[in-house]
């Protein structure tokens, strides 16, 4: 699972769009992770800057769950 994440210049996660999707809700849950994350913005020049980057969520089953 792909997410292009716009990370702010005020350390805010913006615009969010999927690259690649997952069934039964897990894109869903991704997204919603991803507007969690925190970060620190990154810097040019001495100025924060906003940059949009790939966050990519693995999803292993457990085999012994049901």
């Amino acid at each position: 699972m792909v997410l292009s994440v716009a990370f702010l210049s005020d350390a805010r996660i913006g615009e969010i769009k999927v690259i690649q999707s997952l069934p039964d809700g897990l894109t869903d849950q991704a997204i919603e992770a991803a507007k969690r994350i925190t970060f620190e913005p990154a810097m040019k020049n001495g100025r924060a800057v906003s940059v949009q980057g790939n966050v990519e969520y693995r999803f292993t089953i457990d085999p012994q769950s049901k």
